[in-house]
């Protein structure tokens, strides 16, 4: 395992967190989040869109720095750490951003000692 990529996870936070997002459903959360990370490419790297691991596809992946991001709108806090923790354990992956518009997941920061960060998107 490579070091966490901390500097690009903390740009692509701040990033996301400057816009209002409107969606009634997950996929329309995942194309504005990637118009915002297509905006991020010269700081970034580039973005792959539903990147297939062998446990499963993330949404986006960071290739340069093995970032893994999931938008999540529904699912329990054992469905999701379930499903972060699948691809968490692949070796693409350092770090994960889980993006999200429900308020109240309990998740771990860290799996298989590699951090996970959840964003909250309220939809407005």
């Amino acid at each position: 395992m490579s070091k966490p990529p901390v500097k690009q996870t903390n740009i692509i936070l701040e990033e996301l967190r400057k816009y209002t997002y409107h969606f009634s459903n997950e996929k329309e959360l995942q194309e504005a989040i990637y118009i915002v990370l297509e905006d991020l490419k010269d700081c970034i790297g580039e973005v792959k869109r539903e990147k297939e691991l062998p446990s499963g596809i993330i949404d986006f992946y960071v290739i340069q720095h093995k970032i893994g991001i999931e938008v999540k709108i529904q699912g329990s806090d054992l469905e999701i750490t379930r499903q972060l923790e699948k691809y968490i354990n692949e070796e693409e992956i350092d770090s994960i951003i889980l993006v999200t518009s429900k308020w109240a997941y309990n998740l771990p920061k860290t799996l298989s000692g590699k951090p996970i960060t959840v964003l909250w998107i309220p939809n407005f």
